[in-house]
């Protein structure tokens, strides 16, 4: 009996004892266990992801009007895109906020500026959804103004309604307008 235990921790310091019983030696061990790496992160990379696991900033979608910007598939690198004519861009300092907008799960809602190279940029805010499969949707763009002097200042989400507080740099004033999701319509104001 000693024999077999010592010989079963020799075995143990030469290779890796399974679960079944069976031995596998060092470097087969290794492998195994790199490949169980690769089929963990392969599984993980398939998985239907939220709109929280979605690094917005360095990832393409499919964007919104924003301001006088037509709707675009942007590729975005650091918070910045191009499509055709226009830039697209992640507004400076603003945070992406996570809210159920009335689908039953989290959508995003991202600050996003638009204009042609050399002027000034529209700001809206657009929303996001990403659905169980992993697509990535436009919702649609909530509060669009044409002019780049109305500025989203703030976002709140009350029971699936969108509330946003605009400033207006022309007048200094404040204002807040109520959205709500409607399928089929996009953002309708209330």
């Amino acid at each position: 009996m000693r024999d077999r235990i010592r010989a079963g921790v020799v075995g143990m310091a030469m290779g890796l004892l399974l679960a079944s019983g069976s031995m596998l030696s060092a470097p087969a061990a290794l492998g195994a266990e790199q490949e169980t790496s690769a089929r963990v992160a392969a599984s993980v990379e398939a998985a239907p992801q939220t709109v929280r696991d979605i690094d917005w900033r360095n990832s393409e979608f499919p964007v919104s009007e924003v301001g006088g910007c037509p709707p675009a598939i942007v590729s975005f690198e650091d918070g910045q895109g191009v499509s055709g004519d226009w830039i697209y861009r992640f507004a400076p300092e603003r945070e992406i906020v996570f809210a159920d907008v009335g689908l039953g799960r989290e959508a995003a809602l991202l600050v996003l500026q638009c204009g042609p190279p050399n002027s000034e940029f529209s700001t809206a805010v657009v929303a996001m959804d990403v659905d169980e499969a992993g697509t990535i949707t436009a919702l649609g763009t909530v509060g669009n103004k044409d002019s780049w002097e109305i500025y989203p200042a703030d976002i709140a989400v009350f029971y699936g309604d969108v509330a946003i507080r605009f400033q207006d740099f022309g007048t200094d004033e404040f204002f807040n307008e109520y959205y709500r999701y409607s399928p089929g319509e996009g953002f309708v104001q209330l």
